[in-house]
């Protein structure tokens, strides 16, 4: 689904090719909105907790034996109650998820080329 005045694609990763075409055409700078967890730390624990977190990409690397894409960057919008802004986080994209890219610039043909494959 590409938005091309909010300059956005919302992908559906139905496979390992799906994974690598991603990781062909992400940027550093580009923001991935993506479902991930996080380790939240009490005073006396620790526990994992599921959100959706949009980050600045830094790096990703495809991890073809465990088919999975990782995508490294600055989270720079979370829920409100966590206060995780600013943070490195790796988000892991497998088959049968969702992501959304959004770019800065215009949607390159690499994007448009994705949306028809």
């Amino acid at each position: 689904e590409i938005d091309e005045r909010l300059k956005t694609i919302k992908i559906r990763l139905d496979n390992e090719d799906d994974l690598w075409e991603l990781y062909n055409i992400l940027y550093t700078g580009d923001v991935l909105v993506g479902r991930t967890t996080r380790e939240m730390k009490t005073n006396d624990s620790s526990y994992r907790r599921s959100m959706t977190v949009a980050i600045k990409v830094e790096w990703a690397e495809m991890q073809p034996m465990s088919n999975r894409l990782r995508v490294h960057g600055i989270i720079i919008d979370c829920p409100d109650d966590v206060e995780i802004k600013g943070k490195h986080h790796t988000v892991n994209l497998d088959p049968g998820r969702m992501a959304k890219i959004k770019r800065r610039a215009q949607l390159s043909w690499q994007l448009m080329m994705f949306s028809q494959s």
